[in-house]
């Protein structure tokens, strides 16, 4: 919460007979003098609330805009609205005295609702998170309940069809299977709502150890590098029995460094692979390997 010092180094002035308050802030959005501000804020009464909207200074860029019970912006009381860069909504939420109350809703840069929930006096009721490939199809949509204990978690194809649906009410859950028809595949019981995500495995000093035997981190400059720091990032699927597949780099640091993390990941170890809800499955995995360059 802003403090009602800010106003210290609050503009006030008068348009249209309303009393227009004008704020300055720092990137940490502390106060600051208008010279070193980097974010402005304007605020004016609006019926029976104090509505304050945040611009970018440098481009005059509306950010988000919040309303307060008054102009000291002590008690956050109404909607709370967020841009994208773009200046597509990106997140609105709704308070009453300080408290996160009814509906959240979040979207992505094009658009795509990704997330919503309800609260009540700050405490999550229900939520919906949705995840979509490229920002393109929904592939995945997970509803929690806190009141009921619910939750059913459910993966779709390209076309919008299921391809599975993890239902759980307590701890007690049933995860089905669907035929590309539509019809159900199988189903079968679980247990447990934990995730775990795969891993190196942790056996003689574990992934850290593993690149310290491994990796000749002399390649980069041996084909020319000059100095500096380089982050190489490689995906990779990790399979139900802990073998990796469709390795492919995702960054372009050159001077072989890529080839490099390649090739010891092709010669590790079996890794632990991932589980869904107790569950064995193959999962996508993002591994960083960050080399030091002395010239």
């Amino acid at each position: 919460m802003l403090l009602t010092s800010i106003l210290s180094t609050t503009t006030i002035y008068s348009a249209a007979q309303n009393r227009v308050y004008t704020y300055y802030f720092n990137a940490k959005m502390e106060s600051a003098p208008k010279e070193k501000a980097v974010i402005v804020g304007k605020g004016r009464t609006v019926d029976s609330f104090y509505l304050v909207q945040y611009y970018k200074m440098a481009d005059n860029r509306l950010l988000w805009f919040e309303q307060f019970k008054d102009s000291t912006l002590e008690v956050l009381h109404g909607d709370r609205v967020l841009f994208h860069p773009n200046r597509k909504v990106e997140e609105k939420s709704h308070f009453e005295n300080n408290r996160l109350t009814g509906l959240l809703m979040k979207w992505d840069s094009t658009g795509n609702l990704t997330d919503s929930g309800h609260y009540k006096e700050d405490h999550l009721l229900f939520e919906v998170k949705k995840r979509y490939v490229n920002h393109r199809w929904l592939y995945n949509a997970i509803e929690t309940d806190s009141i009921n204990n619910t939750l059913r978690d459910t993966d779709y194809d390209s076309t919008g069809n299921k391809l599975r649906e993890i239902a759980f009410v307590g701890s007690s859950g049933t995860w089905t299977e669907y035929q590309k028809d539509g019809t159900v595949e199988s189903v079968d019981s679980v247990f447990t709502r934990e995730d775990r995500e795969a891993k190196f495995p942790p056996q003689n000093g574990g992934w850290r150890t593993y690149l310290e035997r491994n990796l000749d981190g002399m390649v980069p400059i041996r084909n020319g590098a000059t100095g500096g720091q380089g982050t190489v990032i490689i995906q990779f699927v990790v399979e139900k029995d802990g073998t990796l597949s469709n390795m492919k780099a995702l960054t372009k640091i050159g001077y072989g460094a890529e080839e490099e993390v390649l090739r010891i990941l092709k010669k590790s170890p079996k890794w632990i692979p991932a589980s869904r809800y107790g569950k064995i499955v193959k999962a996508y995995r993002k591994q960083p390997v960050t080399f030091q360059i002395r010239g």
